[in-house]
């Protein structure tokens, strides 16, 4: 069913659609996960955007800044999250080894939470391409190598490069330039502490998202944006799909660090207008993180 349109800023992203699921916007904004701006995939619903349509009254909002603010909110105040980087974690650990079926009910008793936010989480697992559906109500780990996260993370370099080159050629927009200096700023103040809580994982997420979307959406590219829709259906390609190891958090800490230092060269590069640089620094921004597969080390290479 289509709801509206969607924005990041003044940049139109696409329609979006709520699928046959029976699931309504309002159970996944309050579970802290959104569909995606395209096609209805489920995304965090930390990402900044706007929604212009007309069938959002039964869900308490207006469709405008309000929204922007209220989907913050209730991303920051609910287990949506937590509940997906945790599983996420669990299969990359190989605590969850592919074969593994995973169901609701048992699953958000074993992680203390509703189920919603359990459902919510399951549905974008599937999306990343991590589970597969076994049944009705049930999913299935997947079996994945880690030949098959290496070539899908190699992809998505080539696409973000790609959108990065085109983005610097045409030059950043007011929205998308203040857009990204916020970004910035964001993950300046989560590092300025010199360490990480576990808290700061999703905090770095949300923006780390937020700038990616950004870059796509000034690449302005819809081929290089359905490319990467379609290579992050493999595990652990999304920018979504981020992996961390809480149990060492100073760890976390010089590596996202340094990932956000990557942030700041790349928007040099933007602002300046040097594509090939700003295509260069994309490509090495992604595979930056095959220099961490061992966070992964519950699959086969």
């Amino acid at each position: 069913m289509f709801i509206g349109q969607v924005f990041i800023g003044q940049v139109f992203i696409g329609p979006l659609f709520i699928g046959g699921s029976g699931a309504g916007v309002s159970d996944m904004v309050s579970s802290g996960l959104l569909l995606d701006p395209i096609k209805g995939n489920i995304c965090h619903s930390s990402i900044k955007i706007a929604i212009i349509g007309s069938r959002l009254a039964n869900c308490g909002l207006d469709g405008t800044g309000a929204y922007q603010s209220h989907v913050r909110e209730m991303a920051m105040s609910k287990p949506g999250a937590q509940v997906l980087m945790t599983l996420r974690q669990q299969i990359a650990s190989g605590e969850l080894p592919g074969g593994t079926r995973l169901a609701e009910i048992p699953t958000a008793q074993a992680l203390g939470v509703s189920r919603m936010p359990v459902r919510m989480a399951l549905r974008i697992l599937e999306q990343e391409g991590l589970l597969v559906r076994a049944g009705a109500r049930g999913y299935t780990v997947r079996s994945v190598t880690l030949d098959d996260i290496v070539a899908a993370v190699e992809v998505r370099g080539v696409l973000e490069g790609l959108a990065a080159l085109r983005a610097a050629e045409r030059g950043l927009d007011q929205v998308a330039d203040t857009a990204l200096r916020q970004c910035l700023a964001d993950g300046d103040a989560l590092f300025a502490k010199g360490h990480l809580i576990e808290g700061d994982i999703a905090a770095y997420e949300d923006m780390n998202i937020r700038f990616h979307e950004v870059l796509l959406a000034a690449g302005g590219s819809q081929a290089i944006r359905e490319a990467l829709m379609r290579n992050d259906h493999l595990p652990f390609a999304s920018v979504k799909a981020l992996a961390a190891d809480k149990n060492d958090l100073e760890r976390e800490f010089r590596r996202l660090n340094y990932a956000h230092m990557q942030h700041h060269a790349v928007y040099d590069a933007l602002a300046k207008g040097q594509g090939a640089r700003a295509e260069a620094l994309m490509r090495e921004h992604a595979n930056a993180t095959l220099a961490y597969t061992d966070l992964l080390s519950g699959l086969s290479s």
